[in-house]
């Protein structure tokens, strides 16, 4: 039972540290591809392979228009982003939060860019191709009538879990990412962005407030630096006058 609970335990920690990971991801293919090699089932199995050659075409089909890139964000990162959002608690409607856990349904028309966020500004497309602009649409073998889909357009929800011994309710999902943002939010204090270098990160402890030693280590040699130069300077100027004083009274005598 014990060995269980170490590695139920053992397993979070790395499903929270992939989440730690996506949430520190780039915009460029080699952090894509480093983040897949180590994380290869992070994303549901039906849906992987689309996520990042789908952002590879946006790489390059976008990559001499950063004023459109700006706006139009691929799968990959646009779930990326909703991450971050939840992680710093801008989040209050708890739109992200259902997207990432697969409950599109509750929240598709509480979304300006509607769920997949891949809409371009208004002035590119007519309200017709905003309609259709979906991400359903572009699920490989699915057509854009979302009647007619067969597979659920987003991450797919999970289920509900009954123990039988202590009656607790759990949920259970498909992928790392969504059992990872489901395990955080059990613990939402360890969500944390360091103030020194920015970096989202899991803290140990309720305290903690910098990312590593190396941050925390900056950050007092920046406000020595800055009491140095606010302090020492008043100190500088009054040993001076105190200098110039004792020269022009030892002139007077």
């Amino acid at each position: 039972m014990r060995l269980a609970n170490r590695k139920a335990k053992f397993g979070r920690e790395a499903g929270l540290n992939a989440l730690e990971s996506f949430a520190n991801l780039g915009e460029i293919r080699e952090d894509w591809k480093r983040f897949h090699l180590k994380w290869p089932d992070f994303f549901p199995k039906q849906l992987t392979e689309w996520f990042y050659k789908f952002a590879e075409y946006w790489a390059a089909e976008f990559r001499d228009y950063p004023e459109v890139k700006q706006f139009l964000k691929p799968p990959l990162l646009f779930y990326r982003d909703g991450l971050r959002r939840v992680w710093i608690g801008k989040d209050q409607k708890g739109v992200f939060l259902k997207l990432l856990l697969g409950f599109e349904q509750d929240v598709k028309n509480e979304i300006e860019l509607g769920r997949s966020g891949l809409y371009l500004p208004s002035r590119f497309y007519t309200p017709e191709d905003k309609r259709n602009m979906k991400l359903g649409s572009f699920i490989p073998g699915q057509p854009a009538d979302e009647s007619k889909q067969t597979t659920v357009a987003g991450l797919p929800s999970g289920k509900p879990l009954v123990n039988g011994v202590t009656g607790e309710i759990t949920w259970e999902f498909g992928c790392t990412l969504q059992q990872s943002v489901y395990e955080l939010m059990q613990q939402r204090w360890r969500a944390m962005v360091c103030p020194e270098c920015g970096k989202f990160f899991l803290a140990d402890k309720t305290r903690q407030v910098y990312c590593s030693s190396a941050c925390f280590g900056e950050m007092k040699r920046k406000r020595a630096l800055d009491y140095w130069n606010r302090k020492g300077s008043d100190a500088r100027d009054k040993r001076r006058e105190q200098k110039s004083a004792s020269k022009t009274h030892g002139r007077e005598k």
